[in-house]
């Protein structure tokens, strides 16, 4: 089966003629920015909405991806900006399945060799039941495509639509995760893969938790981050033994594993509460932090939780947080910054004021609250609480000076969404932000050790790329 990437408009001159870029300061313009300054920026597209979106630094600035729709023929266009350290717009590229008219919301991408992008995301055939294609798209420092895969399994599962990440390996090469829908025995369960620099698949494997019975376990995969003391990587996501386990695995350079925990909430007010993981971090002090949110049964009731753990997934300290007002939130990303820190992300949706905003959390590592700071000047928005992921919109990334977060608003005129990147320095300020003031409780998990059963997880290439 072939897949057709077509690639638009390759210059920003020609790309400008067409598509109009308003670039604003969401500060004071007339001051002077520097490369470190912070700051807090929208991109729109002119008539048109960027949803979805994904954030990767790079060395000398960064990438924004966003889905949007080509006007001539309505299919999905993968949108991606090249932008210097002061947020300015050095080029942008499209790209699309020739074949698929529309591409799944959960995207990523990643930075590899400093200013090389590999993005990932997936196309969905919906008048052939909605059959799948994937892709790693490998680009040069200029968008123009290097090489292109398809992952996808060659012992008849299916992948499925939902979570998609890259990150780099250690030796140059990309590791690539996603979930599996076992067709024979109906379990979901996770995988990863490392894509070598030709694009090709150098190894595989699948991972199914299980118990001492052997009886096997729904999982899921929501982070994955490398560890900064050894060539090995840490994986986290929602184990659905009873709708509130977090599961953590350490597994080694080829993908086998070193070890894995379950930790379930045992305070007794969240234990039927649904566990949505999101995000892990390893920081340089072999500490591991895992985010995400708790929603009651009702869904009307969300609480964000942190959950710290030492190298081995020994706990340390767990705890909720949220705000006073009425409303959704959820964790989005999380980092262990350089000061040993943990700093949250996430999005505020205010149900009675219909203010919504983001949010950067820091904990020291007693996990008593150090600063925390919001950006409502930019109105970004949650759409739909059950594709929390797709709506949150971005990603947050550690830079030498602080931390990079982006997301999507809203025109609340033409209802058209917006893409924006935030820089902030290490103690959150990004230039009009507001202090903000979290309720703070504790949470208590129990630590379990997880059996994890690992295959061989074959790939081949289901698509070519055509320029």
């Amino acid at each position: 089966m072939i897949v057709n990437f077509a690639r638009h408009n390759q210059s920003i001159q020609n790309y400008s003629m067409k598509y109009i870029y308003l670039l604003a300061f969401l500060a004071i313009s007339s001051i002077a920015i520097s490369q470190d300054s912070p700051f807090q920026r929208i991109y729109p597209l002119e008539n048109k909405s960027l949803e979805n979106g994904a954030l990767a630094v790079a060395s000398d600035g960064f990438f924004l991806m966003n889905l949007t729709t080509d006007e001539n023929d309505d299919t999905n266009l993968v949108h991606l900006t090249k932008h210097s350290a002061k947020g300015n717009v050095e080029w942008v590229r499209e790209y699309k399945f020739e074949d698929i008219s529309v591409i799944a919301p959960e995207m990523d991408l990643t930075v590899i060799n400093g200013d090389e992008a590999v993005l990932t995301f997936t196309g969905v055939n919906e008048s052939t039941g909605n059959i799948e294609r994937r892709a790693v798209v490998k680009l040069t420092r200029f968008g123009l495509i290097e090489w292109q895969t398809g992952p996808a399994a060659a012992n008849g599962s299916e992948a499925q639509v939902g979570f998609a990440e890259v990150i780099p390996s250690f030796d140059e090469s990309i590791i690539y995760a996603g979930n599996n829908n076992d067709t024979s025995d109906d379990i979901t369960s996770h995988y990863l893969a490392e894509i070598d620099t030709s694009g090709q698949v150098s190894w595989g494997k699948l991972y199914t938790p299980s118990d001492t019975f052997d009886t096997e376990y729904h999982s899921v995969i929501n982070g994955i981050d490398t560890s900064k003391v050894d060539k090995s990587y840490f994986i986290t996501g929602r184990l659905e033994v009873n709708g509130n386990s977090v599961y953590v695995s350490n597994v080694d350079e080829f993908g086998d594993v070193n070890w894995s925990r379950s930790y379930n909430v045992s305070t007794a007010e969240f234990e039927t509460w649904e566990n949505r993981v999101m995000d892990i971090s390893v920081g340089k002090d072999s500490t591991i932090a895992i985010v995400g949110a708790l929603i009651n049964p009702e869904g009307n009731n969300w609480r964000n939780y942190i959950l710290k753990t030492d190298f081995e997934g020994e706990l340390l300290w767990s705890r909720t947080f949220g705000f006073t007002d009425p409303g959704i939130l959820f964790n989005s990303g999380v980092i262990i910054d350089s000061l040993g820190n943990t700093a949250v992300s996430g999005r505020y949706a205010n149900t009675t004021q219909l203010e919504n905003f983001d949010y950067l959390v820091n904990f020291d590592n007693q996990s008593n609250l150090v600063w925390s700071n919001s950006f409502p000047r930019i109105q970004s928005i949650v759409l739909d609480v059950n594709t929390v992921r797709f709506y949150q919109g971005g990603d947050l990334e550690p830079i030498e000076s602080g931390y990079m977060l982006s997301g999507v608003s809203i025109n609340t005129m033409s209802q058209d969404l917006i893409p924006f990147a935030i820089k902030a320095d290490i103690q959150g300020n990004a230039m009009c932000e507001e202090m903000i003031t979290p309720t703070l409780d504790t949470l208590e998990f129990s630590k379990d050790t997880l059996i994890v059963q690992v295959r061989d997880y074959l790939f081949i290439d289901s698509s070519k790329v055509e320029i």
